[in-house]
């Protein structure tokens, strides 16, 4: 059976409508689970991904102290120009 016009436009308007209150609902919504995931903690994945970007990162920052003083400040800035001519070349 067809549905008339009024029927179909009020279903419309009844589906597009926004409550004032339909964002800060939403907004409270998201809140509760961040604050329920930061609370619990139980992400060992994310937990072993961090670790494991923090230590390389710290492992190659450490690397390049050490490596910048042992060549002197001259040749580290031959070896940076260098560096930065290389990669205007892509």
């Amino acid at each position: 059976m067809p549905e008339n016009s009024s029927d179909a436009q009020r279903k419309f308007r009844t589906l597009t409508e926004l409550k004032p209150s339909t964002a800060k609902e939403y907004q409270d919504a998201i809140v509760k689970r961040v604050d329920y995931f930061a609370a619990t903690g139980t992400s060992t994945f994310n937990n072993a991904i961090e670790n494991v970007i923090v230590t390389g990162a710290s492992l190659f920052l450490n690397a390049k102290e050490k490596i910048d003083a042992m060549l002197g400040d001259e040749l580290v800035d031959k070896v940076h120009s260098a560096i930065e001519k290389i990669l205007l070349l892509f």
